[in-house]
């Protein structure tokens, strides 16, 4: 079966260490549409080849994002956003979970499980929920210039495809 909620990008970060040490930093969290998140600068993007040629292509905000434990970003499609590209920093126990199917009492998931440096790139227009537990979950996400009428996730894979 064709994944139509997320695909693995064979680039592995270059630039985990900074994102740690900026999520460890004394700089506030921010709260910015129900999340608390440090932006990343780009400085700390051009360090990472395929981050540099991706914002070249199709420019973006990049930032940490922040959900404390034992907590629910309910399911929800993304109002803009057409895809992003995450990574996991650090996040303990917890789970990213999508489904094709119209909100419902019941539905059938696929969980999304995070390898070490790795970005992936998410179908936010698919309904799609993060469950939190025992710590705070630390995820760098990319959000782009264009929106879900510009870019889509189709449409980013394609072209990483080449």
């Amino acid at each position: 079966m064709k994944n139509l909620n997320f695909f693995e990008i064979k680039s592995k970060s270059k630039i985990l260490n900074d994102l740690v040490s900026i999520k460890d930093n004394n700089d506030p969290f921010v709260d910015y549409f129900n999340f608390d998140v440090k932006f990343v600068s780009p400085d700390v993007i051009n360090k990472d080849p395929f981050l540099c040629a991706l914002n070249k292509s199709h420019r973006f905000n990049a930032a940490i994002l922040r959900i404390n434990q034992n907590s629910i970003y309910n399911w929800h499609i993304d109002d803009n956003r057409g895809v992003s590209v995450n990574m996991l920093i650090d996040g303990g126990a917890s789970h990213c979970i999508f489904t094709n199917e119209q909100y419902a009492v019941v539905n059938n998931i696929q969980e999304l499980k995070y390898e070490p440096k790795t970005y992936y790139a998410l179908n936010v227009q698919n309904y799609h929920s993060v469950i939190n537990f025992e710590k705070p979950r630390y995820m760098f996400s990319l959000e782009f210039d264009e929106d879900k009428n510009i870019l889509t996730f189709d449409q980013l894979i394609k072209e990483m495809h080449g």
